[in-house]
């Protein structure tokens, strides 16, 4: 009988800001949900930029994945200049919200 090998590798992934006021800033991402908007209670909480939704969007991880949804923001989310409702991330991906842009960055472990 086959079995499909079991991986254990670990995802390590973070988002880096390049554009906007938090620019430099770097955010790691946990296995979990993380959301990003104006209100203080996001985990990458975005309140300078009044282009950003309170609920703009969140990150989640997924079946092996980072995936980056949506949050019906006013403004939208971009994906390397794309609108986006969900989507997979890759290494290398430019993520917009409002002002604000990030590069999504993953290493597996």
């Amino acid at each position: 009988m086959l079995s499909t090998p079991v991986t254990n590798e670990a995802v390590v992934a973070w988002l880096v800001i390049v554009v906007g006021d938090e620019r430099g800033k770097d955010y790691r991402l946990p296995t979990g949900t993380l959301r990003m908007g104006q209100s203080p209670t996001c985990e990458i909480p975005l309140g300078r930029d009044t282009y950003v939704s309170t609920q703009h969007a969140e990150v989640v991880f997924r079946a092996g994945s980072f995936w980056i949804k949506d949050l019906n923001s006013t403004n939208g989310t971009f994906v390397n200049d794309l609108p986006v409702g969900e989507v997979a991330l890759n290494d290398g991906d430019r993520v917009k919200v409002g002002m604000t842009e990030m590069i999504f960055k993953s290493l597996k472990l």
